[in-house]
């Protein structure tokens, strides 16, 4: 029997539940969560009543028990905290985790058979992380699978991570994504239960193979599917045309039901209100019969049943009831009725958190069980802007449901997207997130390519992509640019620029909306000129990006320093020129200029008085003028002219200014009293005096 709830008992029960609160808190408290393989699952329930757990790990009961011991792994502790308003509390821990238990796990009230039932029953989805499983099946050659026209046929295919993309060929041929116009529609992929071929066709009898992917690593999953024709049991479906009915008010309910061509169906209902036969009120069609679909062996059945001048008594389930020379089938939707000007809005959205992998689609359906008025519906991006079919992203709306669609994911569409929802005085929000599932791109941020030697330098590497990447660095010598070692390698193996600390961090302020970002810093001081690689990976790819770090003698591009730039008469003049060999050639030019008004003169090694000492290091060029026993004509602008790699001449001057020699000179005296006076000399010595 399938029992379909309408709108209305739904938004009573949710408006219940908003009042007095879930009766079940299940820890921890999310949607689904990632363990690894061999680790150990923890989960506590609190209840206002009795509990029990449900193992939903597999849909088939003759599951390989050898393979999967999960009922010996489990442990169940139960106790009542008299204290609490949740009494009831239960603990279960399984042991050893399987790529076999990847499944949902449910705390429900004792005699509760309907694990959807949000009010007796909560539950998680766990995935298990294994090394070598990618698809949560018991190992096998073939797998097979008796499928019914007509009916649902589930094809156990659920990945053990969410991330992992899963296709699906038959007869060697790809039928999955749905999305793509090529290929059947029928056939649906979730993440949690497998591909779903709804409705099922006898021509979807053949061999299938899932595969499995995450990154480098590939599995395939044989199964053949065998589909009979339906002889058994009915399988009747109930749809209405007006979801709100007020008093005095008409509706419509159709059944409709498939069947195999030489076979018989009969259609009966059952209602709150059979008076409404005599009356007039209520009237039931004939059954019309016509081919489903032509030259597929089905025939379609349909019976409908009209209610008009509707009253409290029409409150109540209606059943279809179908049935041939063997079974019969059942389909139940409970219809109430509504005060006039009643505002009503009952939606609910499954799965609120998607993650797909890059250039695949991702898709939210807003099932609308009950809206009156006609509910005003807005899907927001992650900016808070309505979004409308467009580019990449379609919006549908029926009376039903309304879907968000996002073709060709990437990165940029991750985020925080809002549903909102209104109809008259009652509104809905929700939350969604959106993760998009591909390699990482990579920065590095510093604070600059030269780095003074002995200096210290700071170097951030960022990765953005999901699943969260891992960063490795790399670092390879330079003597000279452009002639560098050829392989770079691990920070374990090189690394000579004395790493300071390196830290690992994920940002952003909304870890949920946000991209997912790590970031990795490096502190080093100038020693060693070479490049430092940035790798980030994660289970979609690797990507990478690198920075220079050549180490200088100074910040100056020319660096001219001498001892003094004061000097006597006949002491030695001594200047320094250095320059980095990543930024000039050898080349070191000198000149000197006696005012900014007379002509400028090279100087050079050979010239009366002028020595010139040349030396060079792993970090750049340098020469020493001298000139010994300097003149009073020797003062003005001393220049050093550099030649850049790039063809520029860089030039740097300092001011030499040369005093003439001197007697001693007494600044202050006193007749009547000793005093200290301050000279004068070449010699720059203390004298005194006394009167």
């Amino acid at each position: 029997m399938r029992i379909g709830y309408i709108f209305t008992i739904s938004l009573i029960l949710g408006l219940l539940s908003s009042v007095t609160g879930s009766s079940i808190l299940l820890y921890p408290d999310q949607e689904e969560e990632i363990i690894l393989s061999g680790a150990a699952l923890k989960l506590r329930c609190e209840a206002r009543k009795e509990t029990y757990w449900h193992f939903n790990v597999y849909p088939d009961s003759d599951l390989n028990k050898q393979q999967h011991d999960i009922e010996e792994r489990s442990n169940v502790t139960s106790w009542r905290n008299p204290d609490s308003d949740f009494s009831f509390i239960s603990e279960l821990t399984v042991s050893n985790a399987s790529y076999l238990d990847t499944g949902y796990f449910t705390c429900a009230h004792v005699g509760t058979t309907n694990f959807k039932d949000i009010f007796n029953a909560k539950r998680i989805y766990i995935y298990v992380d294994d090394d070598v499983q990618l698809i949560a099946a018991p190992e096998a050659d073939i797998h097979l699978i008796s499928g019914m026209a007509w009916r649902v046929t589930t094809l156990p295919c659920k990945p053990t991570l969410p991330w992992i993309s899963m296709d699906l060929y038959k007869d060697g041929e790809k039928v999955y994504p749905a999305e793509d116009n090529e290929v059947d529609q029928r056939v649906i992929f979730f993440p949690r239960e497998g591909f779903i071929i709804n409705p099922t066709a006898l021509t979807d009898s053949g061999h299938y193979e899932c595969v499995a992917t995450k990154g480098d690593a590939v599995e395939h999953y044989g199964i053949i599917v065998h589909v009979t024709p339906d002889t058994g049991e009915p399988d009747p479906h109930i749809s209405r045309d007006n979801r709100h009915v007020e008093m005095g008010g008409n509706f419509s309910l159709d059944c409709t039901v498939h069947y195999p061509v030489g076979g018989y169906i009969y259609l009966n209902w059952t209602f709150p209100d059979m008076s409404g036969l005599t009356d007039g009120r209520i009237h039931i069609s004939e059954t019309t019969r016509a081919d489903s679909i032509v030259g597929s062996n089905e025939y379609e059945a349909i019976n409908t049943i009209t209610i008009t001048r509707a009253r409290a008594s029409d409150r109540g389930s209606y059943i279809c009831m179908a049935s041939n020379h063997e079974a019969q089938g059942t389909d139940i939707v409970f219809v109430d009725i509504f005060e006039e000007n009643v505002n009503v809005l009952n939606v609910t959205i499954d799965v609120k958190n998607i993650q797909v992998t890059a250039g695949s689609v991702a898709r939210w359906v807003a099932v609308i069980h009950a809206a009156y008025p006609k509910p005003e519906i807005i899907w927001k991006n992650q900016k808070g802007e309505e979004m409308k079919t467009e580019k990449n992203f379609r919006v549908m709306s029926t009376d039903v449901e309304s879907v968000l669609e996002i073709t060709k994911v990437q990165s940029r569409d991750s985020g925080c997207y809002t549903f909102f929802a209104q109809a008259g005085n009652v509104t809905k929000v929700e939350g969604l997130t959106l993760r998009v599932r591909e390699k990482p791109t990579t920065s590095i941020e510093s604070t600059g390519m030269f780095v003074v030697h002995n200096d210290k330098h700071t170097i951030t590497c960022s990765a953005e992509g999901f699943p969260l990447a891992i960063i490795e660095w790399k670092f390879r010598n330079c003597s000279l640019p452009n002639s560098c070692e050829e392989e770079f390698k691990p920070l374990e193996v090189s690394n000579p620029n004395q790493l300071r600390n390196s830290r690992t961090l994920i940002s952003t302020r909304n870890a949920a909306c946000d991209l997912v970002r790590v970031r990795s810093t490096l502190q080093l001081v100038g020693i060693q000129s070479g490049e430092y690689l940035c790798l980030a990976s994660n289970e979609f790819g690797k990507s990478e990006a690198q920075t220079r770090f050549y180490v200088v003698p100074s910040n100056e591009p020319v660096d001219l320093s001498a001892r003094t730039t004061e000097l006597y008469e006949g002491e030695n003049l001594s200047l320094r020129c250095a320059i980095s060999l990543f930024n000039f050639t050898r080349e070191i030019k000198w000149y000197y200029q006696a005012t900014s008004t007379d002509p400028i003169s090279d100087l050079v090694e050979g010239q009366t008085g002028v020595l010139i000492f040349k030396g060079e290091d792993a970090y750049g060029y340098y020469q020493t003028l001298e000139k010994p026993g300097i003149r009073l004509s020797d003062s003005g602008q001393y220049i050093c002219e550099a030649n850049s790699l790039r063809g520029e001449l860089i030039k740097q001057s300092v001011k030499i200014s040369i005093m003439d020699q001197s007697s001693p000179l007494f600044t202050s005296h006193n007749m009547e009293i000793f005093t200290d006076c301050l000279i004068s000399s070449p010699l720059n010595e203390l004298a005194s005096h006394m009167y």
